[in-house]
């Protein structure tokens, strides 16, 4: 059994977009200072907020902005055979509810109310008007990425307007996510010129940096052992078992590679709210969603005073029990890998 102190180390939960795969950056050699990188053949959406590495280059960036060519903005239309005279009105979309609206609420407060949604990111929704405001005319609402075509579960629930007649929300245009990435911009300036050749995308990543804590994971190696005549004799491999490992810490700060909502430790590991456009780690996409357990640590060396760095990975977690205290931010939680060892790397 291994332990692990978390007051000593950081602790990242990372999801399985990119899995590895390399894409070919353009052949144009980017500059040190460089933030714009522009890809070529690069079939897949990068999400704000994925790690990416570029060439032979350690260092690791952060998808801050992307372009995607080809999307159509998604709209949706709040109408009613009659206007209303009062009260309010709310929305939802992908389970999570707005406050209350007010039948007369200008456009800036009806997109703050709807990108107050966990699921809803800053900036995404733009609202527009017939005339100034849902008293006067129907309410218009386009969606920009990462929600272009995938905002029909919008629901309005008029209960609370009065003199309204039929009101309801329907899709005016469907929107397309489009489905390459032709250029991405990170949060740092390049610290070193990046040579045209491949990108690495390294997933989304919450960051949580603990207080007090620790990490406990056991690896399983079964055998088999065959006796002739009763004595010891050939040893043989019995099946795998998957790696067990628990949790429990509290932690000072929760930090989200992304320009959206930070989502909570249990939205990760669950896939709900702010991660629910998460990629599991998982091999077959088929299997329950999960996630990798990334500890950065500075251990000393066996015999040695110097401390080198050390990036263990606990691949394909499932969380199968989580208790969590809002009280004093703390978490614990216990669950098993699909996989049989932890994968380490050391470095000075």
């Amino acid at each position: 059994m291994a332990v692990i102190d978390l007051k000593q180390a950081e602790l990242y939960l990372r999801d399985g977009f990119g899995n590895g795969t390399a894409t070919p950056l353009t052949t144009n050699i980017e500059p040190v200072g460089e933030t714009t990188i522009a890809l070529t053949d690069c079939t897949v959406v990068v999400p704000v907020g994925a790690g990416v590495k570029f060439g032979t280059d350690t260092e690791e960036y952060v998808v801050a902005s992307r372009t995607i060519p080809g999307g159509t903005a998604a709209v949706q239309t709040i109408t009613a055979t009659t206007e209303p005279t009062g009260g309010d009105y709310t929305l939802t979309y992908n389970g999570d509810t707005t406050n209350a609206i007010a039948w007369d609420a200008t456009i800036a407060e009806v997109e703050l109310a709807i990108e107050a949604l966990d699921s809803v990111a800053n900036g995404s929704c733009t609202v527009s008007a017939e005339v100034t405001d849902w008293s006067d005319g129907d309410l218009i609402l386009t969606f920009s990425a990462p929600l272009e075509g995938v905002v029909a579960d919008f629901v309005l629930d008029d209960a609370g307007l009065t003199g309204e007649t039929a009101a309801s929300i329907s899709t005016t245009t469907p929107g397309v996510l489009g489905t390459t990435t032709s250029e991405i911009v990170v949060n740092e300036l390049l610290v070193a010129t990046t040579a045209a050749g491949a990108v690495e995308f390294c997933g989304l990543k919450l960051e949580i940096v603990v207080g007090e804590g620790n990490l406990e994971y056991v690896e399983k190696t079964p055998r088999i052992f065959r006796k002739n005549r009763g004595t010891l004799n050939t040893v043989k491999n019995d099946d795998d078992e998957p790696m067990d490992v628990s949790f429990a810490f509290e932690w000072d700060k929760i930090k989200a590679y992304t320009g959206e909502t930070t989502p909570t430790i249990e939205n990760v590991l669950r896939r709900t709210g702010p991660a629910a456009a998460w990629t599991t780690t998982a091999s077959d996409d088929c299997d329950p969603f999960c996630v990798d357990i990334e500890i950065h640590n500075s251990p000393v060396c066996a015999g040695s005073s110097i401390y080198t760095n050390e990036v263990l990975t606990l691949g394909q977690f499932y969380q199968e029990e989580l208790s969590h205290s809002i009280v004093d931010s703390s978490v614990s939680c216990s669950g098993r890998c699909n996989t049989t060892q932890a994968t380490s790397v050391r470095f000075t």
